[in-house]
């Protein structure tokens, strides 16, 4: 991130050397911020979707072994065991 910041500030400095006004480089950097919060939401909904998968086959699972164990239990209890 600091290597990022150094990088953008050299190429404001060369902007402002070219005599770019600041409301291009402002545009630029709102561009960019918006191009970055993007795609960081479209891969936070993606991943969303695949761990919220994920862990409903778990769950699933995870349901059905408690119930073989409750019915053990149940069965041992009854039983005298």
């Amino acid at each position: 991130m600091l290597a990022q910041g150094v990088a953008e500030r050299k190429e404001l400095a060369v902007r402002s050397a070219l005599e770019s006004s600041r409301w291009h480089m402002m545009r630029q950097m709102l561009a960019e911020s918006v191009r970055l919060a993007l795609v960081g939401g479209v891969l936070g909904l993606f991943s969303r979707v695949i761990l919220q998968s994920l862990l409903r086959a778990v769950q699933t699972r995870a349901k059905a072994r408690d119930y073989t164990l409750r019915q053990c239990l149940g069965q041992a209890c009854s039983r005298g065991l």
